[in-house]
C-alpha cells in the first residue's frame, strides 16, 4: 500500500487521466483494471507459494518461461524502475516547490528539493528497514487521512457530483483510452513488489493473503474520491 502512494496517484496519475484521457470514465476504467488485476492475482498468488526469490517478477517469469525470458524482463524492469525513480524525484521537487512557495513565499529550484528527498531516502535505506518502516507507515496513514478528508468534503460540498454515468461505456471508452489505462495501471504501482518479501514473513501465506487485499483497497479508495462530473 505504501509503494502505491495513494495520494500521489490521486494528485498525478488519476488527475492527468481525467484531464487528458477519458475524463470521468476513469472511475469505471479504474475498477476494470482492478478486476483484471484480481484475475492476475490468482496466478500470482499460486506462484508466490512456490517461488521465493527477491527477484520478484524476474524469478516468476524465469520460472514459467525460462531464464532467458526472465533475464530480459529483469533488464526492462531495471530500466523502467530507474526512470520512474528519476521521474518521482523530479515530481517531488516540483510539487514541493509549489507548496513551499505558496504557503511560505520561498522559491527554490525544484532539483534542490529533489536532491533532499533523494538523500533522505538513501539515509533511510542505509539505516535499515526498521526506521524506514516507521516513516513509511506514518506517511501512508497521513495520505489515507487526507484522502478520507477529501472524500468527505466532496460528499458534503458536491453531492450531485457523484453519478453512475462514470460506469457507462460511453464515458469509459470515449477519448484517449490508452493514456487512461496507463495511468490506471500506474496507480497500482507496488502491487508487484510483494513478491520481493516472500522470504521475510514468518508465515508463507502472509504475502499471498495481503496482496489481493491491498489491490482491492487501492481501487476502492481511488474510485470513491472521484466525483462523477
Amino acid at each position: 500500500m505504501a509503494a502505491a502512494a495513494p495520494l500521489t496517484a490521486m494528485a498525478s496519475n488519476l488527475s492527468l487521466g481525467l484531464a487528458f484521457g477519458v475524463g470521468s470514465g476513469m472511475v469505471g476504467l479504474l475498477l476494470l483494471v482492478g478486476a483484471l488485476l484480481a484475475i492476475f492475482t490468482a496466478g500470482y498468488v499460486v506462484l508466490s507459494r512456490r517461488v521465493f526469490n527477491a527477484g520478484a517478477y524476474y524469478a516468476f517469469i524465469g520460472f514459467g518461461l525460462g531464464k532467458a525470458t526472465g533475464s530480459g524482463a529483469a533488464f526492462v524492469a531495471a530500466i523502467a524502475y530507474n526512470l520512474a525513480a528519476g521521474g518521482m524525484i523530479a515530481a517531488t521537487g516540483y510539487f514541493t516547490d509549489i507548496a513551499v512557495s505558496t504557503y511560505m513565499g520561498i522559491h527554490l529550484p525544484w532539483y534542490l528539493y529533489g536532491a533532499v528527498a533523494l538523500a533522505v531516502t538513501a539515509a533511510l535505506g542505509y539505516i535499515g528497514v526498521g526506521i524506514a518502516k516507521t516513516v513509511t507507515t506514518v506517511i501512508s496513514v497521513a495520505q489515507f487521512a487526507i484522502i478520507i478528508w477529501l472524500g468527505i468534503a466532496i460528499m458534503i460540498q458536491r453531492p450531485d457530483g457523484f453519478s453512475l454515468d462514470v460506469f457507462s461505456p460511453e464515458r469509459m471508452f470515449h477519448g484517449n483510452i490508452a493514456l487512461s489505462l496507463v495511468f490506471c495501471i500506474l496507480s497500482f504501482s507496488g502491487f508487484e513488489a510483494t513478491a520481493i518479501y516472500g522470504k521475510k514473513p514468518r508465515r508463507r501465506g502472509g504475502v499471498s493473503r495481503w496482496r489481493p487485499t491491498a489491490r482491492c483497497r487501492s481501487s476502492s479508495w481511488y474510485s470513491w474520491d472521484r466525483p462523477g462530473r
